[in-house]
């Protein structure tokens, strides 16, 4: 056996006794995530497995939401480069607040305006629906509603208001 033999040789036996260490171990998701979920994500990594889900969701659209909306309210000034304000923090929160009252929805994406206010989008690309909820400082909420064939629609309000959950019901098809 030449010295670069013995070399690989040794090498592939580490490699095989890492392995051996490795399948020994516990789960390594256990405690991580449920069960049922570690089943599919083995599953998802054998051969033959084009049915199993490559990705295993772990929060619902709403979670995402304000995951993302938890995110930005660590942001600081000018963090666009372009002069837009800190967060504000309260009109976060309050969309926060919102995201867990709606039981329907379009999809949404969590941003933030110039004036640091949180912004929930909503976009329908095929029906090309487009809405958004402006959470204001001063407690209001400011809704849009663009989608072909109709014009535009703008709605300022409070949220606590009769007129501001029937925008939100017929324009924004947002439930709650």
């Amino acid at each position: 056996m030449t010295a670069s033999t013995a070399r690989a040789f040794s090498l592939t036996d580490a490699h095989a006794e890492s392995e051996r260490a490795f399948l020994a171990l516990s789960d390594p998701l256990e405690g991580v995530f449920p069960q049922h979920q570690r089943q599919m994500a083995v599953a998802s990594t054998l051969p033959n497995s084009a049915l199993s889900p490559s990705v295993i969701p772990i929060h619902s659209p709403k979670e995402r939401i304000k995951a993302r909306f938890r995110l930005l309210k660590r942001l600081g000034p000018n963090h666009d480069g372009e002069g837009a304000q800190a967060p504000n923090a309260r009109t976060v929160d309050r969309a926060i607040a919102f995201i867990d009252r709606m039981t329907q929805h379009k999809d949404g994406f969590a941003t933030l305006d110039d004036d640091g206010s949180a912004v929930i989008e909503f976009e329908d690309r095929q029906s090309g629906f487009f809405g958004d909820i402006t959470f204001l400082a001063d407690g209001t909420v400011e809704c849009y509603r663009r989608q072909v064939g109709l014009p535009s629609r703008t709605f300022i309000g409070s949220l606590d208001a009769a007129d501001t959950r029937d925008f939100l019901e017929n324009e924004l098809h947002i439930e709650f």
